[in-house]
């Protein structure tokens, strides 16, 4: 399952070098809830989020999203926050020396392409705030190299997954938590109803339903 690589946090560095040590989970996590500290080092310096991440599993049209209120509809959505609710029992680590601590709003959509046929298509949306101003130069470094480089470790990490002596495979196959099982169901819903592909994915009428995670 493609977001195998992700879910198995303490494995990003196998397949995600920029960063500079695994995630850490900050509160005792679920599939569906947790709070993230990540350290990665880029152009030299160290970077750092603190996120809030939410998912939701559609078992209708057959998706995974995230988004904070957004309530399950057949696939997986999925959203890492900076910007939430912190519990005076939630204790937030202390930056690392000289780096830099930035916001991240980011919100992907995981959509089985279904129809019978296999993949998953994940439609990402992500803001940053970094604090300072970034020059021009900068920004087209990040948009023209980098950020294709973590592209493609990320279908990379996704591809391990389907390897049966990879750690993720095996984790896929023991599904301490259940939660592969909830996306074999997705997948499921996404097989009954027709394909899609990036030049045709679904309206957001996927999403026309009352808003609220159900108890």
């Amino acid at each position: 399952m493609a977001i195998a690589a992700r879910q198995e946090r303490e494995l990003i560095l196998k397949y995600q070098p920029v960063f500079v040590e695994p995630h850490r989970d900050l509160i005792k996590p679920t599939p569906h809830h947790g709070v993230v500290r990540t350290l990665a080092r880029i152009l030299g310096f160290y970077i750092e989020t603190v996120f809030e991440l939410v998912r939701v599993s559609n078992k209708e049209f057959g998706f995974l999203a995230a988004r904070l209120t957004q309530s399950s509809l057949g696939g997986q959505v999925e959203v890492a926050k900076s910007d939430f609710p912190i519990k005076n029992s939630l204790k937030l680590p202390k930056r690392r020396l000289l780096s830099k601590r930035i916001q991240v709003d980011t919100k992907n959509l995981w959509l089985p392409v279904g129809g019978g046929k296999t993949g998953t298509i994940v439609v990402s949306v992500s803001r940053v705030q970094v604090g300072v101003p970034i020059p021009s130069s900068a920004l087209r470094f990040l948009a023209n190299s980098f950020t294709k480089s973590i592209l493609g470790n990320i279908k990379r990490g996704c591809a391990l997954s389907s390897d049966e002596s990879s750690p993720w495979h095996k984790r896929i196959k023991r599904d301490a938590d259940g939660f592969y099982h909830e996306l074999a169901t997705v997948e499921d819903a996404a097989r009954k109803r027709r394909s899609i592909s990036i030049s045709q994915l679904p309206s957001e009428a996927i999403f026309d339903r009352p808003w609220g995670l159900s108890k």
